[in-house]
């Protein structure tokens, strides 16, 4: 018989989640319907853990959140911390080392502050748009407590160069990724979506083969190729449909939920 999913990995911005922000009824009922048949459910993403937590009030069948690319895994429900990866200061070092002399701005996520070295137009306005606390700081370096992120911002292709060069100078020490065409962002080694579904596959005695991941973004490949089943968004990143088994609808026709009603169809949702 064919394998049934037991973990449902969903990315938010671009793959639940259109520009409109809204949740229709039907995802509701159908996420609703993955957790009545036993199915545990877990949003992955980049987003911070409060700005996540903002949009998932809307979702509470979401249990789980792996967010700031999977550094950081929380029980929706108790706000407990079950897994957590943080930057050490080589790692932090290295990272602001190299993109010292980039012309990027640079934001360091500690805990749940954002630190950056100059209040620029970007950072008032990403502060506003992300609903979180941005601290100015003389020199990054300082910021070495519960550091999960350094983000570099700028244009498109010194961007892209950067995710290129970092990933063969450090793939041994730091994980770096692009999250939108204008953001890469280092992380420790062992982050990533896929390696925090990795570890709550081990905790919940799940086999990666009973793992369906929805994603449409650069940061989503390494789940995609991971997942028993890697389903990528129609209008997704070229690199995310190539990495994926399926290709579900674009996210404002409710890709993902018409894919799993599908699959509960099938029966081939739950334990």
């Amino acid at each position: 018989a064919d394998t049934k999913f037991q973990l449902i990995a969903l990315d938010i911005d671009g793959t639940l989640r259109d520009e409109t922000g809204r949740v229709t009824t039907f995802m509701k009922d159908i996420l609703s319907e993955c957790q009545d048949r036993g199915a545990i459910l877990v949003a992955a993403t980049g987003r911070t853990r409060i700005s996540a937590m903002n949009y998932l009030m809307e979702l509470p069948m979401i249990e789980l959140l792996a967010s700031f690319q999977g550094s950081l895994i929380t029980r929706c429900t108790t706000d407990e911390f079950l897994w957590s990866t943080y930057m050490c200061s080589d790692q932090i070092n290295r990272a602001l080392d190299y993109l010292e002399e980039k012309e990027i701005e640079k934001v360091a996520y500690s805990g749940d502050q954002v630190y950056v070295e100059k209040m620029t137009d970007w950072a008032h306005s990403y502060g506003l748009r992300t609903g979180v606390n941005i601290i100015e700081v003389d020199d990054l370096r300082s910021v070495q407590e519960n550091v999960f992120r350094i983000l570099a911002v700028g244009g498109a292709e010194e961007i892209k160069r950067i995710e290129r060069e970092m990933k063969n100078r450090f793939s041994s020490s730091l994980y770096a990724t692009r999250s939108l065409p204008h953001f890469c962002e280092i992380l420790n080694r062992d982050a990533g979506k896929d390696k925090a579904l990795q570890w709550l596959c081990e905790f919940y005695g799940i086999n990666s083969n009973a793992v369906v991941s929805f994603g449409n973004g650069f940061n989503d490949v390494e789940m995609l190729k991971w997942s028993g089943l890697g389903v990528a968004i129609e209008g997704g990143e070229t690199p995310a449909l190539e990495a994926a088994d399926d290709i579900a609808l674009a996210v404002n026709k409710d890709g993902v939920g018409r894919y799993l009603e599908q699959l509960i169809c099938d029966e081939r949702i739950g334990r």
